[in-house]
């Protein structure tokens, strides 16, 4: 016998199984409904140069190692909110003339609201590292070994808006940004750890305020790699044309 019920009993589980347009309520219930997610992401790497001794520069290798969590709330189907916070550390290492690391933490928050194809968000970040360099000055003989530290802080913000043209090849998004970032470093002196410390040096202070204007675009598209898995290139190009603001102390 037929039921025309919306839903149907099983009586081996005695559990409700929806039909097919129920089903389709239910899912889109759950996609319209506000709901949180979770991420962690990992990463680095390694970055060399070779120096020029005509000019008496040196080679130079640094590297970041760091790790991130996020946690997402869907507001509507359309619009997202994030938190986001990173550790880390980074390294450096200059021929011949000394070395240094920093420990890294960063928070930043941002927001994205989709209009059909179109979009707009907004981006806050704030960051922290302590620093750590030591400086080999060789002179008269000796070697004098100069360390410093001291806390660099960096504020940045950032909007940004796009439309995504659908191709009969790939997704095409013109987009527009803006960004502001500040960067605010304390004054500090190297002091010898090694040596008499006649080269040690002192450093005054200093903010410097950066904008930048991004207009570029960016392309998607998706190919079926097996079954169960896609194949996602996606490709950025823009111009940027970054500007110096002045600020109170530079």
């Amino acid at each position: 016998m037929r039921s025309r019920s919306r839903i149907r009993f099983s009586v081996y589980t005695g559990l409700t199984t929806p039909t097919r347009r129920s089903t389709a309520k239910s899912a889109r219930a759950l996609v319209d409904a506000p709901s949180w997610s979770t991420w962690l992401a990992g990463f680095g790497g390694v970055q060399t140069a070779d120096g020029n001794g005509s000019v008496g520069s040196n080679n130079t290798r640094s590297s970041i190692y760091a790790g991130a969590v996020g946690l997402d709330y869907r507001v509507s189907p359309d619009t997202l909110v994030g938190f986001a916070l990173t550790g880390g550390e980074t390294r450096f290492e200059v021929t011949n003339g000394g070395s240094g690391h920093s420990d890294l933490f960063q928070a930043g928050m941002f927001v994205r609201h989709n209009a059909g194809p179109a979009y707009v968000g907004a981006a806050l970040a704030y960051g922290w590292q302590s620093v750590t360099t030591d400086r080999d000055v060789a002179a008269g003989g000796s070697l004098d070994r100069l360390r410093a530290e001291f806390d660099a802080k960096a504020f940045s913000g950032r909007a940004e808006g796009g439309y995504r043209f659908v191709t009969p090849w790939m997704g095409v998004t013109p987009y527009a940004a803006a960004q502001v970032i500040a960067l605010d470093l304390p004054s500090y002196a190297e002091r010898a750890i090694a040596g008499a410390g006649t080269f040690a040096l002192a450093y005054a202070s200093k903010e410097v305020t950066v904008s930048r204007s991004e207009f570029g675009f960016r392309t998607d598209k998706s190919f079926n790699a097996s079954k169960r898995s896609t194949f996602n290139p996606c490709f950025t190009a823009a111009v940027l044309i970054l500007r110096r603001l002045p600020r109170g102390r530079l």
